[in-house]
């Protein structure tokens, strides 16, 4: 079957005779950054490979191909005890989309991305020839692909290391007045002989921050957190909560899901759903950038309570909101910062700390990355070698900045901190400027040296 999915999309690949791109997939691209570079493709549907093709509980691993979303994978697999050592967030990611576009997670700080737990990638190349990159085979091009947003080649499946499951996630908060507390704490906590299972931070002002630290359990502590209709956003959940908590183990992976992270919650402003619809979706009006006024008072959320909750729990999913974004990305793009960006463990609290005083934005989220031997030619993390923080940065600046000066300025900080983004996100680079931060030698001797050109659209091309 997979074998048969694959010789079609070969013999479509064949007959091209323009550069090549994806065609829409019937998930939503959890990109924010607009597509328009598809507009002059041929485009190859990748749809037909939304199977896991094998699932061994032996040697713990299983066969995916790119379609398949990280809510298929973690149940299916969840089925046989088994779990992925890393699992993104969302539900709708998928593993291509992991792969290509890069995917972290609280287990990130022990595994490493999503990227980092796959064996070996099935590619097909620009002269429609497959082929298997590896540690042990076509090493160059399986440590290029993370992060090449299909670039060097299409992903056509992947083998994803697993581990035990249990049925419960067992959390304990730890709370501190400021981010640079939790941060420090952090890099103690993460850096131990045995480190947690699971760690993430969530700062929520200036002067209150949580570590959330956990691991799988047989049995549930006494206060339990579950997804639901009736349930708070996990944020606000965590915001509040004191106690030793347990979560279902699908849930837990799946928290961030229902609200996307905190960024559903602007959706709540009834002005701000009023705009997107008229400005940015229905273009009954002319759009016009927040005022100074408007965005001072937007940049705090309105996170639904009580009634509210079931009212809202069908639209605030993230596959929900990202296909209202996609229905007007510029429009968000010029409103909201949606970034993630990776520094050295040493250098993030200065970041932070600029951040603070010059584009204020809260709540941000911590997700500790281990760093991996290579030096990955797009991936974010294994910055010299170091083990990393990302902080991820989702909202409206409590700033009277526009949201590109106050991007801009976050950009420029990045570099100065010596941290990486993840370029799932829009960017102020110029083409000149991203290959001062990327190996432009290495990835055009790639290109060339796997077919690439003038087959696969360039990377610059589709993030900048």
């Amino acid at each position: 079957m997979h074998k048969a999915k694959v010789e079609k999309i070969q013999s479509e690949l064949r007959g091209a005779n323009q550069p090549v791109s994806l065609a829409k997939s019937s998930l939503q691209s959890n990109t924010t950054r607009p597509s328009d570079y598809k507009k002059s493709t041929k485009k190859l549907s990748a749809d037909c490979l939304n199977q896991i093709i094998s699932i061994d509980p032996v040697q713990m691993v299983a066969v995916a191909e790119p379609r398949v979303s990280m809510l298929q994978l973690a149940q299916e697999t969840f089925k046989q005890g088994l779990i992925p050592l890393v699992v993104p967030e969302f539900k709708g990611i998928t593993v291509g989309g992991a792969i290509m576009g890069c995917g972290g997670e609280s287990s990130s700080h022990n595994h490493g991305l999503f990227h980092d737990i796959c064996n070996s990638f099935e590619l097909l190349l620009g002269d429609a020839t497959v082929v298997t990159a590896s540690k042990s085979e076509n090493r160059e091009l399986f440590e290029a692909i993370p992060g090449s947003y299909g670039s060097l080649g299409m992903l056509l499946s992947a083998e994803i290391r697993l581990q035990r499951a249990l049925p419960w996630v067992t959390l304990e908060i730890e709370r501190f007045s400021s981010g640079l507390e939790a941060i420090e704490r952090m890099r103690e906590l993460i850096n131990k002989v045995e480190p947690p299972e699971y760690c993430e931070g969530i700062i929520f002002s200036e002067n209150d921050a949580a570590l959330i630290v956990g691991r799988q359990t047989e049995e549930p502590a006494e206060n339990i957190f579950s997804d639901g209709p009736f349930a708070p956003w996990y944020y606000a959940f965590i915001q509040k909560e004191k106690t030793t908590f347990s979560v279902p183990l699908i849930d837990y992976l799946f928290r961030h899901d229902r609200g996307a992270f905190w960024m559903g919650a602007y959706v709540l402003h009834a002005p701000i759903l009023k705009k997107l619809f008229a400005e940015g979706i229905w273009k009954l009006q002319n759009p016009k950038p927040f005022t100074a006024e408007e965005q001072l008072k937007f940049s705090s959320l309105k996170t639904p309570t009580g009634l509210l909750n079931p009212l809202t729990y069908s639209f605030t999913t993230s596959q929900k909101l990202f296909r209202l974004l996609h229905s007007c990305e510029d429009w968000v793009n010029e409103r909201f910062i949606v970034q993630d960006f990776t520094f050295p463990e040493e250098t993030v609290s200065g970041f932070l700390a600029e951040m603070q005083k010059s584009s204020p934005l809260y709540p941000l989220w911590l997700c500790p990355v281990k760093a991996q031997k290579i030096e990955p030619l797009f991936a974010p993390h294994s910055l010299n070698g170091a083990n990393s923080i990302n902080i991820g940065i989702y909202g409206i600046p409590n700033s009277k900045k526009s949201i590109m000066e106050s991007l801009r300025d976050l950009e420029s900080a990045l570099h100065r901190y010596k941290g990486k983004k993840w370029l799932y996100t829009n960017s102020t680079y110029t083409p000149e400027e991203f290959w001062s931060i990327y190996d432009h030698a290495q990835y055009t001797k790639l290109r060339k040296q796997y077919n690439a050109e003038n087959v696969w659209v360039s990377i610059e091309n589709k993030v900048l």
